[in-house]
């Protein structure tokens, strides 16, 4: 990175680079360097008036803030950033932020309210060929039902996605389908089991 500030590099690829890096180091814990970076990215971004770009890298700084636990101050950047993609034209960039929103949503226990706009995310980005980020709202959507006690139709809902061939090339996702299977029949010590019902348990055959 200070290669690039030594040549005083003021382009699209430059405030891209040092938003990408403060994210990753958001994601690892290093959440005041990410920051910095992120902030560093942000004024770039304004300078070269590029919207989109801008709210990615504000929805970046959302998730430093969401991974230390301060979910009021990344719902909202998430919500300032919703409101500068609402009027570019980068559909993918909405449907994420859709997402984390939702996401946040269901983490602040709002589940039962958020289950329809989980599953309507999940269908439109299908739609719009991104097929991981309809992965992800499908189980945050599980999830939700989860913390609502629709254990079976959070099961009916993994059941399909195990069922998809793009789930398996999706090794985190997969994690969150095990993890969810087990918390649907409450087990959470089969965290590290293959999603299929063991034994014992309601609906077992």
């Amino acid at each position: 990175m200070k290669s690039f500030r030594e040549l005083q590099d003021r382009s699209y690829w430059m405030a891209e680079t040092l938003g990408g890096y403060g994210n990753a180091l958001a994601q690892v814990g290093r959440f005041d360097e990410a920051g910095k970076h992120l902030d560093q990215a942000l004024s770039l971004a304004r300078e070269l008036k590029n919207a989109p770009l801008s709210a990615e890298i504000i929805a970046w700084q959302g998730d430093n803030f969401s991974y230390k636990g301060d979910s009021k101050s990344a719902k909202s950047l998430y919500l300032q950033a919703e409101q500068i993609a609402s009027k570019s034209s980068d559909r993918d960039l909405q449907i994420a932020l859709q997402l984390k929103l939702a996401d946040l949503s269901v983490a602040e226990g709002g589940s039962r309210s958020s289950i329809a706009g989980l599953h309507a995310l999940a269908d439109q980005a299908a739609g719009a060929g991104l097929k991981y980020m309809s992965i992800e709202a499908s189980l945050s959507a599980a999830e939700a039902l989860i913390k609502t006690k629709g254990y079976a139709q959070a099961r009916h809902v993994l059941e399909n996605l195990l069922a998809s061939s793009e789930i398996l090339g999706a090794q985190l996702s997969l994690q969150r389908v095990t993890c969810c299977w087990a918390r649907s029949y409450g087990c959470p010590e089969m965290l590290g089991c293959h999603p299929r019902v063991p034994e014992g348990y309601p609906g077992a055959k």
